[in-house]
């Protein structure tokens, strides 16, 4: 059985504005970018929206497997419903630790591993979580490109 997977900022959720807003010195101030009041300067990403739910719709398994900590977990999902997004077609939302402050790739690494899914196909914008995932032996891909799973998507 094929798993979807999709990261949230930068894949489901443009979430620059959020970013630009909460950068301090060149550096990002983590607890001003999550922060569930900062969500609403957020937009969707309507192409891999579409992409899940049509995903959820052909009865494929979806998760998600965000880096954003676990104390933002009704926010997260409120967002995604108003962004239109079939949460209750998820089977997994996957969320970091309230105080894990690994890198990216080696969160999602250990994140992926630990749901225990065969054959996952992970969709994310950092381009280093990807070449981390493939190097573990997941499936992965750029967010840019998420419509490369198609042919996993029934017509």
């Amino acid at each position: 059985m094929v798993v979807l997977s999709f990261d949230i900022d930068g894949t489901l959720v443009d979430s620059t504005s959020r970013l630009i807003s909460c950068m301090e010195n060149g550096k990002v101030d983590w607890k001003c970018f999550l922060d569930c009041g900062k969500l609403g300067m957020d937009k969707p990403i309507p192409l891999n929206i579409s992409i899940i739910n049509k995903a959820i719709r052909s009865g494929l398994a979806v998760i998600l497997v965000t880096g954003r900590p676990e104390r933002m977990r009704e926010c997260t999902l409120s967002q995604l419903m108003k962004f239109g997004v079939d949460v209750g077609g998820i089977r997994m939302l996957v969320m970091r630790g309230d105080h894990d402050d690994r890198p990216d790739p080696e969160y999602k690494v250990d994140a992926l591993a630990g749901v225990g899914l065969p054959d996952v196909i992970h969709c994310d914008d950092n381009e280093d979580t990807v070449n981390s995932l493939i190097s573990h032996g997941f499936k992965a891909t750029l967010a840019s490109k998420c419509d490369s799973i198609n042919p996993y998507l029934n017509p």
